[in-house]
């Protein structure tokens, strides 16, 4: 779960990627839909409509990604640093990024843009070494581009 993701135990690090990935669409659902408790930013209204339409397709493109992970050599983990200290400095950067909201102890846009940045590194590795889903990648940008701020 996102802000618990450095201290998600794990032996391959093909699950913990996968728990990754569907926490990111999770989390992009619950933005997009108004519904994450700590991520509530201000959207341009004239973009919510398709926005939510467009999130329709994002679990079947997490789904194929899904099963590129599980297909990952150990040279491709280790290549992209998806294991061991490398993942768990990531997970931690993710971590504090929405754990601190950007200061001040609530939503501000800076913050947002900080931890759409974390999510975006480990994500385009994970979609690197799988060369699949950039459709997943660029619904976080667009999300992110919809915000009305700063």
């Amino acid at each position: 779960m996102l802000g618990q993701l450095s201290t998600e135990k794990y032996e391959d690090p093909r699950e913990v990627l996968k728990t990754f990935l569907n926490d990111v669409v999770q989390f992009l659902n619950l933005v997009a839909m108004r519904e994450e408790p700590n991520w509530r930013p201000k959207f341009r209204e004239h973009l919510l409509e398709p926005m939510h339409a467009a999130l329709m397709p994002l679990r079947s493109h997490a789904e194929r990604v899904e099963v590129r992970i599980a297909n990952l050599s150990t040279e491709q983990i280790r290549d992209h640093g998806l294991e061991g200290s490398e993942l768990t400095f990531k997970f931690s950067v993710i971590d504090d990024a929405y754990s601190n909201r950007g200061g001040g102890g609530g939503w501000n846009f800076w913050g947002w843009k900080r931890l759409i940045e974390s999510l975006d590194v480990l994500l385009e590795s994970i979609l690197s070494a799988t060369g699949a889903g950039t459709g997943i990648s660029e619904m976080k940008d667009y999300i992110g581009l919809s915000v009305d701020g700063p």
